[in-house]
């Protein structure tokens, strides 16, 4: 989504704005399997290993040249902390809402 004012950016709500980055995250995280993807054929052609009739491939599968299991773990740490109570920045928010609305008079 592509905001083009402010005031559209105050609209999102916290939950929408960590679906939107959770899919931003996806979406590079595919990106950056595709550049491996294109580098391991790359290579494949080019690199190998030993000399002569003993010549191989340096990565024999492209599973070894990128773990895509362990970048998909790292991706799930960024989006799910270990912790399932509130994080700081949740917190920060909440406490932010809360002073706005004593300022205000609203309570």
């Amino acid at each position: 989504m592509k905001f083009t004012s402010f005031e559209q950016v105050d609209r999102v709500t916290l939950a929408e704005y960590k679906l939107m980055l959770k899919t931003n995250l996806s979406r590079e995280e595919e990106k950056e399997y595709d550049r491996h993807w294109r580098a391991f054929l790359q290579m494949a052609v080019q690199s190998t290993v030993g000399k002569g009739k003993s010549q191989r491939m340096r990565y024999s599968k492209f599973e070894k040249f990128y773990n895509r299991k362990k970048a998909k773990k790292e991706l799930d740490k960024i989006l799910n902390p270990k912790s399932e109570s509130k994080t700081e920045e949740e917190s920060r928010i909440k406490r932010l809402i809360e002073f706005k609305k004593r300022k205000r008079g609203d309570e």
